[in-house]
């Protein structure tokens, strides 16, 4: 099984794309897991062996310290009020990585594309998260 993070690296002109030419750094985190640092986001990306999928997590930059949290792929996009695509499940390969890179390029786009909207998507993931934890 190739390495997360060598996928990630093999999609360097879908990644200039998403985020801007060069302005995104990648860490290689573990063979499963890889950071990307990008000006409006840290996306924690890992291939999930139990559910056989690759996740994401976004940290938005922009916004206060307090605020800026790393939250699921899933609720970023229940933010933008958009259906979680269903993921494909089996070994680790580049397809999976491409649709994930897309999912994350996309909310990245819409959610933090300017401070106020970065603020604004912080504040609610904030209040989900609160709301998920008393509902505990």
């Amino acid at each position: 099984m190739a390495a997360l993070c060598d996928l990630i690296l093999n999609n360097e002109p879908l990644l200039d794309q998403l985020f801007g030419a060069g302005r995104f750094k990648i860490k290689e985190v573990n063979d499963l897991c890889c950071e990307i640092v990008t000006d409006a986001a840290q996306i924690h990306v890992a291939y999930d062996l139990y559910r056989m999928t690759t996740d994401s997590q976004l940290r938005p930059l922009q916004v206060p310290e307090d605020l800026s949290e790393s939250m699921p792929v899933e609720w970023w996009l229940r933010y933008l009020d958009r259906d979680d695509p269903l993921r494909r499940r089996g070994p680790l390969t580049a397809e999976q990585v491409t649709a994930e890179l897309h999912l994350v390029g996309d909310i990245i786009q819409s959610a933090l594309a300017t401070l106020h909207a970065a603020r604004d998507a912080a504040c609610f993931l904030k209040g989900y998260e609160h709301g998920r934890l008393d509902a505990d």
